[in-house]
């Protein structure tokens, strides 16, 4: 399985991509990437995406990710400190999230 995962946050990227790895995956990274171009490229099983990304919103990327005829198909995991990430993860149709 591939994993993309996008987070501004070097100690939150490290954690993830360690977990991911453990679990046999072949992880991708991103500081803050938010390109259609870089998903298709990838082609990952599953992106892991922040919502706040560098000043950028994530659900905003979310939604064109899953609005894309090539990229609709890829699995997104939603991640925020924020209080009302439930919300937020419907809104953008993201197929899952993490507070």
């Amino acid at each position: 399985m591939k994993v993309l995962i996008i987070e501004d946050d070097a100690d939150t990227l490290e954690a993830l991509g360690f977990i991911a790895t453990e679990q046999g995956c072949r992880v991708y990274y991103g500081d803050g990437d938010t390109s259609i171009s870089r998903i298709k490229k990838i082609s990952p099983d599953l992106l892991i995406l922040d919502d706040w990304i560098n000043n950028y919103q994530g659900s905003n990327f979310c939604d064109r990710v899953k609005m894309n005829e090539a990229t609709r198909h890829v699995l997104i995991l939603l991640i925020s400190t924020r209080p009302n990430i439930e919300d937020i993860a419907r809104e953008c149709k993201c197929d899952a999230w993490l507070s």
